[in-house]
């Protein structure tokens, strides 16, 4: 099976910088939407999607293609997102200025509902991660496995486990 992006990536290494920029629109939204899904805040996933991306272009010239661009690209997506969630536990969250009415966020990343997106962020990162990549982003256990570095058997029962949470999280919100 041929990576749909390995022409793409030999025009960029001879220097056509429209390639790195057709790589960049095929990607974008994919990458923002994973990260969003992750994070649940836009500003945070549009950080992520800019960091995902500038790698991108440091990488191409040594990428090796074992796997596909898009795969590599989700890994380092799911990891930039773990790691942005482990710094933010550690740093507490600074209050807003009393008064401040942030605006509120369009979710046009995706079809999850509020309630839904809700119930994901009380996930820890190794379900939700399963879970966004399996049932948001619909890819197979064995892509999975591959993507995070895990046996199948571990994604699958980390995806029976988070679907589990997600419906005792939303049977909570739900009840009166």
């Amino acid at each position: 099976m041929t990576d749909p992006d390995a022409g793409l990536i030999r025009r960029f290494r001879r220097g056509d910088q429209a390639a790195y920029e057709a790589l960049v629109r095929r990607w974008d939204r994919r990458v923002l939407n994973l990260a969003y899904r992750m994070l649940g805040n836009r500003h945070d996933a549009q950080d992520i999607r800019q960091k995902v991306l500038v790698r991108m272009y440091g990488a191409l010239t040594g990428f090796n293609g074992r796997s596909a661009l898009g795969t590599w690209l989700y890994r380092v997506t799911v990891n930039a997102c773990r790691d942005h969630l482990r710094s933010r536990r550690r740093r507490p969250d600074v209050p807003l200025a009393e008064g401040y009415d942030p605006p509120v966020e369009p979710d046009d990343a995706g079809t999850a509902t509020d309630a839904v997106a809700d119930a994901l962020d009380r996930l820890d990162e190794d379900h939700r991660a399963v879970i966004v990549l399996r049932f948001l982003e619909g890819m197979r256990f064995v892509e999975i496995a591959r993507l995070l570095d895990l046996p199948e058997s571990t994604v699958k029962s980390r995806a029976r486990r988070g679907l589990e949470q997600l419906e005792s999280v939303l049977s909570k919100e739900t009840s009166p």
